[in-house]
């Protein structure tokens, strides 16, 4: 005998509880605290043995955890076909850490009242394919002799372990049978045994709900239950319901029923219902739902209205294909009505034979089946009458090269403004779109030019000119000097340039394209000296520099760069950022003070930018030679040469050499 049926046989003497097997029973009847069940799989396929000594139950001492002696199951080496069933333990499950898998024998502790346990049973084969499924059926026999207390509902499920809609109450029925097609694969078929002490006469709770989501045409009813039941939902007019909807025999905890067919804004009687087998079935009372009004027909784009003397043309578009219709009168009563012959999204009525320059009310209706009529509010068109300026063609916003012809009609027009240097005009702007108040753009014209220009408008067949009359371009401001710039220093410039008229000038400046600051004249003027302060030494420059004046076109020139002077300039004793005369006498004083041994008092930059001499090849020392090129330097008859940079680390208190 194998050491698993041992250990099982063990397990059963020692348990002393009565068990059910298929064709025999013991001596003393099974209670529920003690009781089993043997399940058995076989298939009609040759070849392949059955499995049929596999055992679950309960007992007054066995535990729902894992216990010494239970031996795991492992799939035989060189199968061949067959068929395997097991009961199977997830290591993740409270007591079966590290005894994960499959078992031929699972013993649980008894089943309280009210209280549900499931065995994951599972049957591992690789029979059956595609074209040939293999069948296989799992049996329990009778279950008569188990106590009444007890429900036994075996639940199908699928490969991932989510319930399938496919239950079998194990009292009514001895066995099982379905199809598998495992393709040359080992698969394995999942069913939970779902085992409830129910105690008969404890009714199925309902846990939450029921709730209604109503539509116009039907209502899905949801709520939960203690134990799987059934969804079944009585429903009617009246209080006496009389229709039924849902599933009688599908056992779940979560139901949801969905009526169809009911009638838009109609209030129903309704109740749900679920049963399980062993319990009284839980009823709600008889409760009350309304459906929704239909949904409305939106328009989504217009309505439009297009007149002409005699006519109009109403247009627009909605959301669902249905039947317009335009009525309209004199006043808010209407009187008459054209009505599309075909139901459609994209609208167009066309009402005739009205009067010239009338105002008329219009109201537009739709309807379609399923859906809330459309009726939109009052509205109003005017039919076309003679066409007349209302505000004659006048011309504003100038620049350079564009203006803005603006008029207005007393009813909606097209219009046309030619325009030109002669009356001949030869230029012309159309407007398609019918309008009264009208603002039409020329553009591409010549700064300081004068334009001859006239306006037709028409409406309908009529079409009104305006005289022809003038208007002029702005002339730009001319620059006669390019900007320059002058008087640079370490931390300052000066912008100079020359208009041709009295202007302000604007100079805008920074290290990049962007500038970021500018400098502008205190008043319109035509020589422009713009000062830059606050600059940085040695450092390149952008500006550019516009001019504007009243009745001109403002001008802006192009990107100019200059650079501020180091922080010192060979030569620059005095510092003021050049070299002059000054500093050639300064120089000299202090190359006499030294030669006669008098101490001088300078700065370590002053010292610096007094060593020019020999010019290029500064010898360190501070002498008449040095005054000598400097004073020719301040006369532009040499150019001092660059040189190390200064020891800036030192441009403060003075030092005597």
């Amino acid at each position: 005998m194998k050491k698993g049926w041992l250990a099982r046989l063990a397990i059963l003497v020692a348990l002393l509880a009565p068990s059910l097997w298929i064709g025999s029973a013991w001596a003393q009847a099974p209670s529920v605290d003690s009781w089993t069940v043997n399940l058995g799989a076989s298939t009609t396929v040759a070849g392949v043995s059955a499995d049929n000594d596999d055992v679950l139950g309960v007992a007054p001492s066995a535990s729902d955890a894992w216990v010494a002696g239970e031996d795991l199951v492992d799939l035989p080496q060189n199968l061949g076909n067959f068929l395997a069933l097991g009961f199977y333990h997830s290591p993740a499950e409270a007591g079966w850490a590290g005894h994960g898998g499959y078992y031929r024998q699972d013993l649980r502790a008894p089943i309280t009242p009210g209280q549900t346990k499931v065995w994951d049973t599972r049957i591992r084969t690789n029979l059956g394919t595609t074209d040939a499924p293999a069948s296989i059926t799992l049996s329990w026999g009778s279950l008569n002799a188990l106590p009444a207390e007890l429900s036994f509902t075996l639940q199908e499920m699928d490969a991932s372990g989510a319930t399938v809609l496919s239950q079998t109450d194990m009292r009514a029925q001895p066995s099982f049978t379905f199809q598998v097609a495992a393709n040359g694969t080992v698969i394995a078929k999942i069913f939970q045994v779902v085992v409830s002490n129910v105690q008969p006469g404890i009714p199925v709770k309902i846990l939450a709900g029921p709730t209604v989501v109503p539509t116009s045409t039907g209502a899905t009813i949801s709520w939960t239950t203690d134990v799987p039941a059934t969804s079944e939902v009585a429903w009617g007019l009246t209080p006496a319901l009389g229709q039924t909807a849902g599933s009688a025999t599908v056992a779940e905890t979560t139901h949801a029923v969905t009526l169809t067919g009911l009638a838009p804004s109609t209030t129903y009687n309704y109740k749900v219902v679920s049963r399980a087998p062993g319990l009284a079935p839980a009823s709600s009372s008889v409760l009350t739902f309304t459906t929704l009004a239909p949904p409305p027909i939106s328009i989504t784009a217009g309505p439009t209205v297009t007149t002409t003397k005699t006519g109009a043309t109403i247009a627009w578009t909605t959301d669902v294909a249905c039947l317009g219709a335009v009525s309209y009168g004199p006043t808010d009563k209407y009187g008459t009505t054209v009505t599309e012959d075909t139901p459609g999204t994209d609208h167009s009525i066309v009402l005739a034979n009205l009067t010239e320059d009338t105002l008329y009310h219009y109201q537009i209706t739709a309807t379609a089946a399923g859906f809330t009529p459309l009726a939109t509010a009052d509205a109003t068109f005017r039919t076309l009458g003679p066409v007349n300026f209302t505000q004659a063609p006048s011309v504003g916003d100038y620049t350079g090269t564009s203006v803005t012809v603006s008029f207005q009609t007393n009813v909606p027009t097209t219009a046309v403004v030619e325009y030109g240097t002669t009356d001949q005009y030869g230029r012309q702007v159309s407007v398609t779109e019918a309008a009264t108040d009208h603002k039409v753009a020329l553009t591409g014209l010549t700064p300081g030019t004068i334009y001859h220009y006239r306006v037709s408008v028409t409406a309908g067949t009529t079409t009104i000119q305006s005289a022809d009359a003038l208007f002029a371009t702005l002339s730009k401001i001319g620059i006669t000097i390019a900007p320059k710039v002058v008087d640079v220093t370490k931390s300052s410039a000066v912008i100079y340039f020359v208009t041709d008229t009295e202007a302000t000038g604007t100079v805008e400046y920074g290290p990049t394209t962007n500038y970021g600051s500018s400098a502008s004249d205190t008043a319109p003027v035509r020589q422009h000296r713009i000062p830059l302060t606050g600059l940085a030494a040695d450092t390149l420059y952008h500006f550019r520099v516009t001019v504007s004046a009243d009745g001109y076109e403002s001008s802006t020139t192009a990107d100019v760069t200059f650079r501020t002077l180091p922080i010192a300039v060979p030569g620059d004793v005095n510092g003021d950022g050049i070299v002059t005369e000054d500093d050639a006498r300064t120089l000299l004083t202090w190359a006499v003070m030294l030669a006669l041994g008098i101490p001088i008092n300078a700065t370590p930059l002053q010292l610096w930018a007094a060593d020019v001499a020999p010019l290029g090849h500064p010898d360190g020392r501070i002498t008449v030679a040095d005054a000598v090129e400097l004073l020719m330097a301040s006369a532009d008859l040499i150019q001092i040469p660059p040189k190390p940079n200064p020891p800036i680390h030192d441009q403060g208190g003075g030092g005597s050499m």
